[in-house]
């Protein structure tokens, strides 16, 4: 079973992201781990060559300020839009990623994940879509990569809360994850 974990480096002017400090030191078996750049122009190449390995399970992760617990995104949608610039420089409002779908779902069942999850005393939620930003970017260029080409890949997409009280509980949920994927 090969499994790659992303997670991001800082940006919006903070010195940290949680999805760096939940996911670099976490230990599970056969895992590669991937720093992306906050970058408009360079999550794509970044997702095809990460998917090129046919992982079986890329598991992307972000953080998400906004949030209250941990999130599981149930979809990414077509559209490129954000307040703040990535780390480049680049601000882009309200684009179109490309022609293709107006989203695409996660091809994990997101729903069965998270009541088992929760079943085991995880706190988590299912959110609609993983936003506009370079998370959303990175999940949709998986996604459509993953159906255009037929790929086995389990992607998922989990955000989460900027608390770092709980990175503990966090690199827990994302063991029992895994393990829920490779049932």
């Amino acid at each position: 079973m090969s499994i790659v974990l992303t997670y991001f480096k800082p940006f919006n002017n903070n010195k940290d992201n949680i999805s760096s400090s939940v996911i670099k030191d976490l230990d599970i078996k056969d895992t590669i781990k991937y720093e992306l750049e906050v970058g408009y122009n360079t999550i794509e190449d970044d997702i095809n060559r990460i998917l090129s390995t046919n992982p079986d399970i890329l598991l992307l992760t972000g953080e998400a300020s906004s949030r209250e617990v941990l999130t599981i995104e149930k979809l990414a949608i077509n559209l490129k839009s954000s307040e703040v610039s990535d780390n480049l420089g680049l601000k882009v409002f309200n684009e179109r990623i490309d022609d293709g779908l107006d989203a695409y779902f996660s091809n994990v069942d997101v729903l069965k994940l998270n009541k088992e999850l929760n079943s085991l005393g995880c706190n988590s939620r299912v959110s609609l879509s993983a936003g506009s930003f370079i998370c959303n970017l990175s999940y949709y260029y998986a996604l459509r990569k993953a159906k255009k080409e037929n790929l086995k890949t389990k992607v998922l997409f989990i955000h989460f809360p900027r608390n770092f009280n709980m990175i503990e509980d966090y690199q827990n949920t994302i063991k029992k994850i895994i393990e829920i994927l490779n049932k």
